[in-house]
């Protein structure tokens, strides 16, 4: 049996974001250490800042809906975050289980999700985004030093289950 839905659709969320960043030819680095784009966006790394924007974006949105798209919109993205201290905001996310990933909800999410990074991270065509700042904001004081030696991924990978 395959892997659970929500396991594969932050995995999805990730290359996607990883993509729209590639597309826009966006170089990232911690002070002067460059960063690739997927670990960036990452659940052990920056992902957890955008969804939580994202989530509260989508949440703020449902105020202006009815029915059934208000609903929707206030679920959010059923955000679970997990106390990672090897994570480099101390964190890792889970985004809630999805039926099908090929819907208009998901696409949605999607897009909240782009419109966070967009945000947060300041993405613009070719450019190079030192993401030092946002560490020093969110990341707990271990996780602060841009000289301290950092591997990626921060994480072991999981093993589909």
């Amino acid at each position: 049996m395959g892997r659970p839905v929500h396991d594969f659709f932050v995995a999805e969320a990730h290359r996607v974001l990883t993509m729209y960043a590639l597309a826009m030819e966006v170089r990232f680095t911690v002070g002067p250490m460059p960063f690739a784009a997927d670990d960036i966006f990452s659940p052990e790394g920056f992902l957890p800042l955008i969804a939580l924007r994202a989530d509260e974006r989508m949440r703020e949105h449902s105020i202006t809906m009815t029915g059934a798209e208000r609903q929707a919109l206030a679920r959010g993205l059923g955000l679970r975050l997990q106390p990672n201290p090897d994570a480099l905001l101390g964190q890792t996310v889970e985004i809630a289980t999805l039926d099908r990933l090929i819907d208009p909800l998901s696409t949605v999410r999607l897009l909240y999700l782009a419109e966070a990074s967009d945000t947060i991270l300041g993405l613009e065509t070719g450019a190079q985004i030192d993401c030092l700042p946002l560490l020093e904001k969110f990341a707990p004081p271990q996780n602060r030093n841009p000289n301290r030696t950092v591997k990626w991924p921060l994480t072991k990978p999981h093993s589909p289950q």
